[in-house]
């Protein structure tokens, strides 16, 4: 950098690299034109993943999952979390965009998984609940699905603190 400021106060140009060459590993490619590609270049979002932000509640965001690499997480940006608070029912919003995207509604192999079974259905939820993902171990869950009146929620049983992310466990007493 002081080579080139030195350059510059002394009056000569800096020569710049007409063609911009990335590095071959970075996965970047100019687009036919030699533009960069816009979002027009670029394909539609899919339909699952716009309506997951767009039922997003308020107080939650999306962004990288911490056990869950390479995958989004939901977390916690609002006021915490009290235990008890409930969203759903999520078979309704599933089960309107299921038939759509060829979801299969809930399958008896769930119901042999028991409880895992119903952690299975908000996974295949189609709502934001899709993207919380299963805690590793018993003390990382803070959300449960829960049925209520045959319906399927998701019920927070421990504080979520703003910063932490919701991670799905089968129900523990509340």
């Amino acid at each position: 950098m002081e080579a080139a400021a030195e350059l510059l106060l002394e009056g000569e140009s800096l020569q710049l690299d007409p063609e911009p060459r990335p590095d071959p590993g970075s996965g970047w490619s100019p687009s036919a034109e030699g533009r960069a590609q816009g979002l027009r270049d670029r394909p539609a979002w899919p339909t699952r993943a716009v309506h997951a932000l767009k039922t997003l509640p308020q107080g939650l965001a999306l962004g990288p999952s911490l056990v869950e690499k390479q995958r989004l997480g939901v977390w916690c940006v609002g006021k915490p979390l009290q235990p008890g608070l409930l969203w759903g029912p999520l078979g309704e919003e599933a089960a309107s965009e299921q038939k759509d995207e060829g979801v299969q509604p809930r399958q008896e192999e769930d119901v042999s998984l028991g409880l895992w079974g119903d952690v299975c259905a908000c996974e295949r939820s189609s709502g934001w609940t899709s993207l919380v993902q299963r805690g590793r171990l018993e003390g990382e869950g803070n959300v449960a699905p829960v049925w209520i009146s045959e319906r399927l929620h998701l019920q927070v049983y421990r504080v979520v603190l703003p910063g932490f992310e919701l991670l799905l466990w089968p129900p523990v007493s509340l």
